[in-house]
């Protein structure tokens, strides 16, 4: 069982922010390691189809986030401004899958609390749509 702690409360804004940002760079360091794999001539081996379909699959995801987070954004300030309870995953080290995990989670407690305030059924509908997206990355294993 994953031992998780708790964290100070953050803002929907700021949760917004850093799956936003956190998606990115995740995407960043695929995009790295595809273009080593080009640049070593690597496209022919299995491992390349793996790293670049994961970069397929985390794009798509990316830029449905960003749609979504951009009308998020179009929010009432005091509901941006929503204190959200959150718990962290100990460690210094996570996986990116983990990490991954950690947006969805957030972007989960997000679509939670804007339904129960209720009239804000699109958002959170866009939210679940970036959240079932990022549910297709699979990340390849570094030695697999």
């Amino acid at each position: 069982m994953t031992k998780r702690i708790a964290i100070p409360e953050q803002t929907i804004a700021v949760l917004l922010d850093s799956a936003e940002s956190e998606v990115e760079e995740l995407l960043r360091e695929i995009e790295s390691w595809k273009g080593n794999l080009e640049g070593a001539s690597m496209e022919h081996l299995p491992k390349y189809d793996e790293v670049a379909g994961c970069y397929e699959a985390l794009e798509t995801a990316r830029d449905i986030l960003q749609a979504a987070v951009e009308d998020a954004r179009l929010l009432p300030a005091e509901i941006l401004a929503v204190p959200l309870a959150m718990k962290a995953i100990p460690g210094r080290h996570r996986s990116r899958g983990r990490r991954l995990a950690g947006v969805q989670a957030d972007l989960d407690a997000v679509c939670k609390d804007l339904r129960e305030r209720g009239g804000m059924a699109s958002v959170c509908d866009d939210l679940e749509t970036a959240i079932t997206e990022m549910e297709q990355v699979d990340f390849p294993g570094m030695y697999s």
